[in-house]
């Protein structure tokens, strides 16, 4: 994607931790009186009491998401940490993530079944094994329940040549970080029916970070983003579309441990729900450069990508590179699904001898991929004359689409396993009038009416639902 993301998300930072409503003052008088910080070998647990309740349904039963504070007077006594949890015949043994920098509290989350409230046995083990804190707690709940519903998940094998027919979403007049700000169930109702008559059946889009919005400091994300994100899944499910979530921009500046953190609660809640077609790490790592731009980037990359598949064993992992499979390969990552953008302007087919084309650009990342399932994860150009791109215009932008589909549907019978593409993306923005350029990348008018490029879009995917419909449709 493109610098707007970054600009609006420095835009929106906001670092306050909480909002004090009468509910939230009322939850913290009762944490005072029942659920008081526990001190043991120096160290402070804090349950934290939130607005509403994440349960997730797991093959085990029904679990709740539980936010918690670690504090200590140093920051190695918060280092290496393993929680046990139990009740009854409930046990539980989890890593706690370390904290940021060299700070001396951290929170972090855990699961527990939602029918335990009181007597939970928590003990921490420090790196070597000795117990640093042993407390029976309990919690506050919050009377508010999003269930996450459980669903058989997508396996890379089911994935067939042109059998994702994706769009970028964002909604129209909620683009980028006021995603999970602004926008509301029914704003997804009322946009995926657009959508759904594109005839797609994924969308790619994004967790944004907006510290005190959609994230805690430390970058746990809130369970308010966590209900929203659940909400538009729940109305693309009943689209029968699935969704590539793109866990966010590169981290490299933030403590690893933070990047963790924001991983975690981004992904455990959705651990075992089937709606979720693919985790996508990052959105194009290094820019130009590659995920080997900076060797923070690479080490971050490393780390990450290990962290997550670990995390989730069961959904796809993808990575939005630009291009570079080689800085991929060469740093040991190599996803279920490979991913790059197609921004390079080329023809769909060469026109003469030695011409760069996307027919073979694909033909010869297939053979860079070892003909794992690939996929374009961004395509398209913006059809508003702009100082990016003054060429811009409704006829431009439909033929970088007709070069883009040619190319693909060339590859695929020549063995390129291209298993979809994603459009950069389903709407314009009328809220983005000061960026000419990314405001009219989108097919979609207003007015609800389709650009050239978006009628075409619509009768190539239909052409492909015919060929190769997905298993959820």
């Amino acid at each position: 994607m493109k610098n707007t993301i970054a600009f609006l998300t420095m835009l929106l930072v906001v670092f306050s931790f909480m909002s004090c409503s009468k509910k939230n003052l009322l939850t913290v008088h009762e944490m005072k009186a029942g659920l008081k910080g526990i001190t043991s070998g120096g160290i402070t647990l804090n349950i934290l009491p939130q607005d509403t309740d994440i349960i997730r349904v797991t093959p085990t039963g029904r679990q709740r998401m539980v936010y918690y504070n670690l504090s200590a007077a140093s920051n190695a006594d918060l280092l290496g940490l393993t929680a046990l949890i139990s009740k009854g015949s409930f046990t539980a043994e989890r890593k706690v993530i370390d904290p940021a920098h060299t700070d001396t509290t951290m929170m972090n989350i855990m699961w527990i079944p939602d029918n335990i409230t009181t007597g939970i046995a928590v003990k921490l083990l420090d790196a070597v094994g000795d117990t640093v804190l042993q407390q029976t707690v309990s919690l506050v709940t919050a009377g508010v329940e999003v269930v996450i519903p459980m669903s058989a998940a997508v396996k890379k094998e089911a994935l067939q040549p042109l059998m994702v027919r994706g769009t970028n979403y964002l909604p129209r007049y909620h683009p980028f970080v006021y995603m999970w700000t602004g926008a509301t169930r029914a704003v997804f109702e009322s946009e995926f029916p657009e959508m759904d008559s594109l005839n797609i059946n994924a969308i790619r889009t994004f967790y944004n970070i907006t510290l005190g919005a959609s994230n805690f400091p430390g970058l746990t994300i809130k369970p308010s983003c966590i209900a929203l994100v659940n909400d538009m899944y729940d109305v693309a499910d009943a689209h029968h579309i699935k969704t590539v979530m793109c866990l966010g921009k590169p981290l490299e500046t933030e403590d690893i441990n933070d990047s963790k953190r924001f991983m975690q609660s981004g992904i455990e809640p959705f651990l075992y729900d089937g709606r979720v077609l693919m985790w996508d790490l990052v959105n194009e790592p290094g820019g130009a450069s590659g995920p080997q731009a900076t060797p923070a980037l690479a080490s971050w990359m490393q780390t990450m990508y290990a962290y997550v598949t670990a995390l989730d064993t069961n959904h796809i992992h993808t990575i939005g590179l630009t291009w570079q499979f080689d800085q991929e390969h060469n740093l040991g990552i190599y996803p279920a699904v490979e991913q790059y953008h197609q921004y390079s302007g080329t023809v769909g087919l060469p026109t003469y001898p030695g011409e760069r084309n996307v027919r073979d650009d694909l033909l010869y990342f297939n053979t860079v991929n070892a003909g794992h399932p690939m996929m374009i994860g961004e395509f398209g150009i913006s059809s508003n004359p702009s100082t990016e791109y003054p060429a811009g215009s409704l006829a431009n932008q439909l033929q970088i689409y007709t070069w883009v589909f040619d190319g693909v549907n060339a590859a695929v019978p020549l063995g390129a396993n291209v298993v979809g593409a994603f459009n950069w993306c389903a709407f314009t923005y009328p809220t983005l009038s000061w960026t000419p350029f990314e405001q009219g990348f989108g097919v979609i008018n207003d007015d609800g009416s389709l650009k050239p490029a978006g009628t075409l879009m619509r009768n190539t995917y239909a052409t492909w639902k015919a060929s190769a419909p997905a298993p959820w449709e």
